[in-house]
Formats: structure tokens, C-alpha cells, sequence
């Protein structure tokens, strides 16, 4: 790099205080662009979305098809390229915009994954925002409150990414995170901006659209603005690419520090070339070494001489270029102009304008005031694209400075060259498809007016469709292969190609596919289906139902109580029930239970339905009818309990009572096969007591009649079955325990008892004899009372225990199998102990008429013995007999005389 010689003293001094005020400005600049003030060239782009005529009133702004913003007004712009301190207001803003990020990041630093911490809330906000858009009239609303709350959470990952160290997993989570929040945003303003105009194409009268017949007057501007008005294809494409430049926009802010006006100040172009130039006139040639530079000044002088600038200002140049074809990226052409105009070269800032399409408004109307308007856009375009088409295969040239002119020529060959990214060829291709078509329909409706520059015959060689060039992204270099691999790329693919089945199986698929799929990602495709819904443009229903499956999978793994009755309510009825149940059967607090049915019940689900299918469920873990088995532990296991809580969903709502008491039963059925008797005592305390009263006056209710249906009329009958069964088994545990237990114990004497000894002796026997009648006559009440329970069971009325009394329409064979088993389990044990009780107290003669009792044919008890257990009971009964025989009784128990 050439240095420039010292200056003699004077102009030494000048040259220092040039120096210093250019470094105090560009520190400026660069403090503004790391701070995120407004710089002069961080103008907010306008949106060039396209609205028909039909639809606003407002013309078409045709200079958006070469990518030009709408008018900006820069009046209030610094034009001097100058920086301005920033005001007090300003400072005081960003400091508290600073302590805000630093306050809300600083205890998300501690998370392990700060990225799904500090996005979490998002599931509950997009729920919010449904509720707050319904209806196909506020979708464009919705889809606004959708990029909203993405690029809030965007800017909160932003600011953890360069607070986290980066070697740090966490930190490589959380940039994984921004990236893929990044592509979501892209993907919902893609579809904000695509479906709007084609939603309002369908709903327009095609007669209203106007067509022009060929050699019809009228100028470029206008024909081109009719043009976009009939062509949805063409219309819908410049908004892609307007789409793809607010993505390169949005990238350059986040990395502004990177701009080349933030370090280069106003002046003149090749400034440091001009100071050697000056100086060699003024100092002999050997100062400045042999290496030549050019020795003239115009845009022409490097390629005409075939020399080289100063090596700094070659870099300049290059970093100009570079940034220069950043703005026609971002399609801001303005913004381009004033950066030509702020360097230096105000004659490539005029090579920037002649892309604007002729427009003469003094043919149809003049001036309010009768005078004639100012003639718009270039007459003689075709030239001046020739001539971009020509300096865009200028090999000389910069790689950069081609593909600036090839961007306004439609030279996608010497554009992709500078294209990085799978955005970049899309744009490129895009951009050249559009200029071709619009440039074909302009050359066929004005030939006859004046003989036009011809464009070469490779420009009309990329007539592109927009299938074609997703065919060429697919069969480019590797890098852009691998993006047009990526899903969220697929998914805006086919969101421009309007393909919509494809894209339903693409993000199917990709949940498919990967089972441990981002959360983030299924939201946003069980959302973007929910979208599709509501502007009834959905294909593939079962693929939309399994997506939001998907996502109700996802709530539920995440314990978003309040979010899952929502989603669910958008499946089928079908998967509502198994879903919601599924969901209900983690729930285990009581009133996280009560939130849980209130929400469903408000999102219009099946409640009774789904807490009866929840109870099946719980109830059917491991249910098989166990058959007696010592081996069997009676305690209760965690997933007993599990069964016997899951009663309690039914009970919240009076209307359920029945299906509680059927469920109930069920469950008691399954623990008295497996001898769980606790457990079944467990599910008996869950039934309300009123539960039969309920049950009655809910059918008077509905049918004004006194008589249950048969299926609740068995129901209560089993439920009163049950309950005696457990009264018996709990009177004969009294009983047991008193009459082994609770006995008091005769005092005993020792031999050679003192005379104190002997009194207290006497003392403990009178004690003894008014507890032994205190228990004697409590056991003569037990007994009573156990016997009678136990007959309960034994003579139950109406046909006998656990034995229905009516035919129900649709019967339960499953149900009817486990009550007579219940039958051959309980009542044979039940007779086995009845006789220990009666025999145990003395009442031999009715112990010996329990063979009577079970012979009955009234009864028919002897059918629910095995013969092992009727040869048991006999045993029994025999030693009963023996027994009064002993009291010289019959065996029977009557006297002999």
C-alpha cells in the first residue's frame, strides 16, 4: 500500500484537522449503528405490497417491479451524510430499553436452556390471539398478532445470544432457536402477504380488471400497472420478491455495524488515489516507488488505462460495491442512489435510475392550472438496459459491480456469482422472471410504436416458470441443495407454488419423521393448518388432523393445562374423547381436575363422555378378573390408588352420578376378585351417600317417571350388593377383633400370695368379671349384628346377591361373566364365616342349619360352590353337629325326647 509523503507544515495542519473531524464522525456513525439509532440509511422500507384497483383506490406502484420502495419522503433526512448527536430523549430511551432486556434476560441466563424458557409464553399468546381473531375476516389480523409475537421473542433470543458465552451448549441451543424463530416469521409474513392478494383476487369480478388490446396508447407505466392488475401469477411473484428483500433488510439491520457508510465519511470518490496523484506532481516519482496507478480520474480511467487505484481505495471500492448491491438486494434503490451520491459517484447513482418506466401524464390531462406536468420514469429505457446488460458481462468489472448492473438488466448469470444463500437464488431468479415476462409483454405491445434496442438472445433465454426455478435450486451447488432441503424453505415453496396438499404433507411428514421434532415447529404447523381452516383452503384432512394431534401431544408433554382443551376442541369428535381423556389421566390434583373440565366444558367437549372414557382407561390398566389366589397381597399399590382417584372425576358433576356408580362398581368388582378388599372399601367412600336419591330425581327429571331404566336400575342394585358385601366384612372384622382381642384376661393368683396380694387378687376378679360382662354383652350385639349382615348377603332379596333383576337393551356380557364369578369368590367365603361366628358363640343348632340354607332351591347357593369348598363347609358343619351331641342334642340341634 502506497503511503502518502509528509506535506510541508501548513497544509500538514490542515490535513490533521480534516483527519480528526472525519475520525470523530465516523466513531459517530459507528456508535449510532451499534446503539440501533437511526442512521441516514437505516430508512424503514416500505412495504411494497400490491393492492388491485378493485380493491383500493390508490394505482399500482409499478416501479416496485424492479424492486424500487414506494416515495420516501427524505426531507427530513441529513443530506449532508452528516452524523447528529444524539438527544437526551434518545439516551434516556435506549437506557431504559437496556435496563428492561438486561432486567428480563438476566434471571433467564440461569436456565439451563434459556431459549425455550424465554420463549414458553408464546403457546398461551397464539391461543389468545385465535380467541381474538376469529372468523375468515380478522385471518390477516391474526397472522399480524402471529409476526408480532415471534419477533418479540425473536428480540428477546437475540439479546440472550450476546449475553451467553459461546462455548456454552445452551448458547448454541438458543442461536438454534433464533434461527428457526427467524424462519418461522419469514414463513407467516410469506403467507400474510401471498394469501392476502389471493384472497382478494378470488373475491374480485374479473370484469372489472381491464385488458389492453395491442397498439392501444398508453405509456409503459400504465400498460405495466394493468398488467399486474390481470396477471396474479406476476403480481403474486413481485411480492415474493418483495418478501425475500425485507428478509435481506432485516438481516442487514442486525448487522448494521457491518455497513459501509458507518466508515466512510461524505466527500469524493478514489480520494486517496486523487492525493497521490496531487502529490506526485508536486515530488519526484521516486518517492512514490515504481508501481503505477492511474493517472486520470473519470469512471472510465481504470478499465481505459488498464491501471489500478490506490490499494486502500481498491478496498474501498470493493466495500462499496459490496454494500451498494446490499441495497438493491434489500430492494432499496433509493437508499442505493444516496449511498453513489455520499461516496462520490454521482454518475453510477444516475446509472441506478433508469429502470423507471416512462410515464407522459400531460397525454390524458394537464396541470390544475393548465400547465403541462413533468414527464416520469425513461424514454429510452431499452437503451439504457442494454447497456447494464453489456457492463454485466464485463469480465473486467467486479464480481459486485456485475452483478448491480446484471440485478437491473436481467442477467441471472453474472447475479448468482455474489448470491450466498438458498433467499439470494431465489430472489435472483425471481427477479429475472419477472423482469423477462414484463419485458416480453412490453416489447409485443409497443413494437409498432418505435424501433427499440433489441436485448440479446440470452436474456429471452430465462423465461422461467416459478416450478422451473425450484427445479434449478434443487439441481444448484451444494449449499443452496441443502437449503432448498431445509423444511421451513419447503414449506414457503410450496406456499408461493399455492401448492397446499404438498405443503400439508411436507409438514406432516416432517413431524412424522422426526419424532422429537421442535415444539416450535409443530405449533407453527398445527397453527398454519388452523389458518388454512379458517379461509377453507385445507386438503388432506387426516394429515391436518394428525398435525394438531401432534401439537395437543406437545401441550400435554409441557403441562399446558389451559391451552390443551382448546386445540383439542379442533379435532374430531372421535379424537377429542381419546385425547382429552389421555390428557385428564396425569391430572391428579382435585383442582387442577375441576379447572381442567371447566375448560373443556367451555370449549364445547364432551365432558361426560371423555371423563367416563377416562375412568375406562385408568380402570383397564392390567384389568383382568383375578380368581382366588393366596398369593395375592391385599395392600394397595400406587396404581390402585390411581383407579380408585379416577372415580373422582365423575362425581364433580350430579348429572354423572350413575356413570360414577357404574364405574365405581366395575372397579370394586375387580378389587374383590383380586381379595383387595381395602381398596374396594376405598372406591365405595368415593360414591357420594345420595348418589341413588341423586340418580332418581335426575330421571324424574328427564322422563317424569318413578322407574329407573334397566341399566341404572342394575347399576344401583349391584352398588346396594356391594355395600352389604363390604358391611358383612366389615361387621365380621369387628366381630373377629373383639371376640379374639378384645377378651379381658383372667387374673391369676400366684401361690404364696401376701395378704395385700390376695385383696388386690380379689380386687382384679371383680374388675375382671364386670369387663368379661361388659364384653359379653358387647359381643352378643356384634354377633347380632354380624350375623344379620351376613345373611344380607346371603338371602339378598329379589333373587339372590349380585344377580340382576332386569334385562337391559344392549347387555354387558364382560360385566355379567364377573358377577357370577363374584358369586362362586364371595358367597361361599361368606357362609364360611358366618358358621365360624355362629360357632364360636355357642349357636350350634344355627350353625348346623346353614346346610339347609345352602341347599335351598329358593336360593340355590350350593350352585356357587366348588367341591372342595362344599366338602369344607360340611366339615364344619359336622363338627357343629358333634357338638351338640355332646349336649345331648340331635345332630340338628333338637332334644332327643
Amino acid at each position: 500500500m502506497e503511503t502518502p509523503v509528509k506535506r510541508e507544515s501548513s497544509k500538514s495542519k490542515h490535513f490533521q484537522r480534516n483527519i480528526s473531524e472525519r475520525l470523530k464522525q465516523s466513531i459517530q456513525l459507528l456508535d449510532n449503528s451499534v446503539s440501533g439509532s437511526n442512521s441516514i440509511l437505516r430508512t424503514t422500507k416500505t412495504p411494497r405490497s400490491y393492492t388491485p384497483r378493485y380493491v383500493q383506490n390508490a394505482p399500482f406502484d409499478v416501479s416496485s417491479y424492479l424492486g424500487s420502495p414506494s416515495a420516501l419522503d427524505f426531507s427530513v433526512l441529513d443530506m449532508n451524510f452528516t452524523s447528529t448527536s444524539v438527544t437526551e430523549d434518545r439516551k434516556q430511551k435506549l437506557e431504559e430499553i437496556n435496563t428492561d432486556v438486561t432486567v428480563s434476560t438476566a434471571s433467564l441466563l440461569e436456565k439451563p436452556d434459556p431459549g425455550i424458557s424465554a420463549t414458553t409464553r408464546i403457546f398461551e399468546e397464539f391461543l389468545f390471539s385465535l380467541r381474538e381473531n376469529q372468523g375468515e375476516n380478522r385471518v390477516f389480523e391474526l397472522l399480524d398478532t402471529f409476526i408480532r409475537l415471534c419477533n418479540e421473542k425473536l428480540s428477546t433470543l437475540k439479546a440472550l445470544v450476546m449475553k451467553l458465552p459461546t462455548n456454552q451448549s445452551k448458547c448454541r441451543q438458543t442461536i438454534a432457536l433464533k434461527l428457526a424463530l427467524q424462519c418461522e416469521v419469514n414463513t407467516w409474513e410469506l403467507i400474510r402477504t401471498v394469501f392476502q392478494d389471493r384472497l382478494l383476487s378470488d373475491n374480485a369480478l374479473d370484469a372489472e380488471i381491464t385488458s389492453i388490446s395491442p397498439g392501444k396508447r398508453c405509456s409503459e407505466k400504465q400498460f405495466v400497472e394493468l398488467l399486474y392488475e390481470r396477471d396474479a401469477t406476476l403480481r403474486q411473484s413481485q411480492l415474493v420478491v418483495g418478501w425475500l428483500e425485507n428478509i435481506a433488510s432485516k438481516e442487514m439491520e442486525d448487522n448494521s455495524y457491518d455497513r459501509f457508510e458507518f466508515f466512510s465519511n461524505k466527500g469524493f470518490s478514489w480520494e486517496k488515489t486523487l492525493n497521490i496523484l496531487k502529490q506526485k506532481k508536486e515530488q519526484s516519482q521516486e518517492v512514490f516507488g515504481n508501481r503505477e496507478i492511474v493517472t486520470e480520474l473519470d469512471p472510465d480511467a481504470p478499465i481505459r488505462q488498464k491501471l489500478s487505484l490506490c490499494d486502500l481505495d481498491k478496498e474501498n471500492e470493493i466495500s462499496f460495491l459490496k454494500c451498494l448491491f446490499s441495497y438493491i438486494r434489500m430492494g432499496q434503490m433509493e437508499q442505493a442512489e444516496r449511498l453513489c451520491d455520499h461516496y462520490g459517484q454521482m454518475w453510477r447513482s444516475a446509472t441506478l435510475q433508469g429502470w423507471r418506466l416512462f410515464h407522459d401524464p400531460n397525454y390524458n390531462t394537464l396541470d390544475l392550472d393548465g400547465k403541462a406536468q413533468n414527464l416520469e420514469g425513461n424514454q429510452f429505457r431499452d437503451i439504457w438496459k442494454s447497456a447494464c446488460w453489456a457492463a454485466s458481462e464485463e469480465d473486467c468489472l467486479s464480481p459486485y459491480e456485475r452483478a448491480i448492473y446484471a440485478s437491473l438488466a436481467g442477467n441471472l448469470k453474472s447475479i448468482l456469482p455474489v448470491c450466498a444463500t438458498w433467499e439470494d437464488y431465489l430472489w435472483a431468479y425471481y427477479r429475472v422472471m419477472i423482469d423477462t415476462k414484463v419485458e416480453m409483454e412490453l416489447h409485443s405491445h409497443f413494437a409498432l410504436s418505435r424501433h427499440s434496442e433489441e436485448l440479446p438472445a440470452a436474456y429471452w433465454d430465462q423465461m422461467f416458470t416459478p416450478e422451473a426455478i425450484f427445479q434449478e435450486l434443487k439441481a444448484s451447488n451444494e449449499t443452496i441443495q441443502h437449503g432448498s432441503r431445509e423444511i421451513f424453505h419447503l414449506i414457503q415453496k410450496h406456499i408461493i407454488l399455492d401448492d397446499i396438499e404438498g405443503l400439508i404433507e411436507e409438514m406432516h411428514d416432517e413431524i412424522e419423521r422426526r419424532r422429537d421434532t421442535d415444539h416450535h415447529f409443530v405449533r407453527f404447523a398445527a397453527h398454519l393448518v388452523l389458518v388454512l381452516r379458517t379461509i377453507g383452503r385445507t386438503v388432506k384432512e387426516e394429515f391436518c388432523v394428525a398435525i394438531l394431534e401432534a401439537y395437543v401431544k406437545v401441550l400435554i408433554a409441557q403441562r399446558q393445562m389451559e391451552l390443551v382443551a382448546s386445540y383439542t376442541a379442533s379435532l374430531p369428535q372421535t379424537h377429542q374423547v381419546s385425547w382429552y381423556a389421555h390428557f385428564l389421566e396425569g391430572v391428579n390434583d382435585r383442582k387442577e381436575r375441576q379447572l381442567c373440565l371447566r375448560l373443556a366444558e367451555d370449549a364445547g367437549l364432551d365432558v361426560p363422555l371423555i371423563t367416563k372414557t377416562v375412568v375406562e382407561n385408568i380402570r383397564s390398566r392390567n384389568d383382568k378378573m383375578l380368581l382366588n389366589d393366596e398369593n395375592l397381597q391385599s395392600v394397595i399399590t400406587v396404581e390402585d390408588q390411581e383407579k380408585i382417584d379416577a372415580i373422582d372425576w365423575l362425581v364433580f358433576d350430579p348429572l354423572q352420578r350413575a356413570e360414577a356408580m357404574r364405574q365405581a362398581n366395575a372397579l370394586m368388582r375387580y378389587f374383590l376378585a383380586a381379595h383387595k378388599l381395602d381398596a374396594a372399601r376405598a372406591v365405595f367412600t368415593k360414591i357420594p351417600p345420595d348418589s341413588i336419591d341423586a340418580i332418581l330425581k335426575q330421571w324424574q327429571m328427564q322422563t317424569s317417571m318413578t322407574e329407573l331404566q334397566a341399566v341404572d336400575e342394575n347399576t344401583t342394585r349391584e352398588y346396594l350388593c356391594l355395600q352389604a358385601y363390604l358391611q358383612a366384612q366389615d361387621a365380621f372384622s369387628d366381630w373377629f377383633e373383639h371376640f379374639h382381642h378384645g377378651k379381658p384376661e383372667n387374673p391369676t393368683l400366684p401361690s404364696g400370695a401376701t395378704f395385700g396380694e390376695r385383696v388386690s387378687y380379689e380386687h382384679k376378679v371383680a374388675q375382671y368379671n364386670a369387663n368379661l360382662d361388659r364384653w359379653q354383652h358387647t359381643l352378643d350385639l356384634q354377633t347380632k349384628i354380624t350375623i344379620g349382615k351376613m345373611y344380607n348377603v346371603l338371602l339378598f332379596v329379589d333373587g339372590g346377591w349380585m344377580v340382576d333383576q332386569r334385562q337391559e337393551e344392549v347387555p354387558d356380557e364382560h360385566r355379567k361373566i364377573q358377577m357370577e364369578r363374584l358369586r362362586e369368590l364371595c358367597l361361599p367365603q361368606i357362609i364360611i364365616l358366618l358358621h365360624s361366628v355362629l360357632h364360636s358363640t355357642g349357636q350350634f343348632k344355627e350353625a348346623v342349619q346353614l346346610a339347609a340354607i345352602v341347599s335351598s332351591e329358593r336360593h340355590q347357593l350350593y350352585k356357587v360352590f366348588r367341591k372342595q369348598e362344599l366338602h369344607h363347609l360340611l366339615t364344619e358343619i359336622r363338627k357343629s353337629s358333634v357338638r351338640l351331641l355332646d349336649q345331648n342334642l340331635d345332630p340338628l340341634g333338637y332334644s332327643l325326647k
